[in-house]
């Protein structure tokens, strides 16, 4: 894809059993691939690096959800399933950093 510089997915990182005291329910990090998780969501560029990365859902979670949960989605104008949504990273001087533009898949 011309101008692409990056992919997104979404993985389960394998953990230990939350515990009670931890947590108010332990079985929402139990995932449907039978294991307790936490989902991460990342942007990779084509050398492999890490573009982006957000690891703060339970492993219970869709990848669509825990996306919509994300940084990145919240400073971006929500995505529809037909439409691109384009997401300017600020920094303090008020200088755009990056233009990133989201362009949704019927699979995610």
């Amino acid at each position: 894809m011309t101008g692409c510089v990056g992919a997104i997915d979404g993985c389960a990182l394998k953990i230990s059993r939350p515990r009670m005291s931890d947590v108010a329910d332990p079985n929402q990090f139990f995932n449907r691939k039978g294991f307790y998780a936490i989902v991460l969501q990342a942007i990779c560029d084509h050398k492999r690096r890490f573009l982006f990365g957000s690891a703060t859902e339970s492993g219970s979670t869709h990848d669509s959800a825990a996306f919509k949960a994300s940084g990145l989605y919240k400073v971006s104008v929500a995505p529809s399933s037909t439409t691109c949504a384009s997401v300017r990273c600020i920094n303090e001087n008020n200088l755009v950093l990056f233009l990133i533009h989201l362009v949704p898949s019927v699979l995610y």
